[in-house]
């Protein structure tokens, strides 16, 4: 294995590319249904959009997705 700082590289890289791949299945939930992070951890659970564990979404990683696209230069 790598050191501490190549693992944590890997795994930004692949939380960058799960955001993108994303991306446009969150911009589909109309405005209303994602007006606050709960509102939207919600619906993208409803709609079953998978976090890149294929987990549950919660606030707080849903607030990381957003912080990331931002980062990314990508808005919701």
């Amino acid at each position: 294995g790598g050191t501490g700082k190549d693992r944590a590289r890997e795994n930004r890289s692949k939380a960058d590319q799960h955001a993108q791949e994303i991306i446009e299945l969150i911009r589909a939930i109309p405005d209303d249904l994602r007006r606050t992070v709960t509102d939207l951890t919600c619906e993208m659970n409803a709609r079953a959009i998978p976090t890149a564990k294929g987990g549950m979404w919660h606030r707080q990683g849903v607030y990381r997705l957003l912080d990331r696209l931002s980062d990314l230069g990508l808005e919701v």
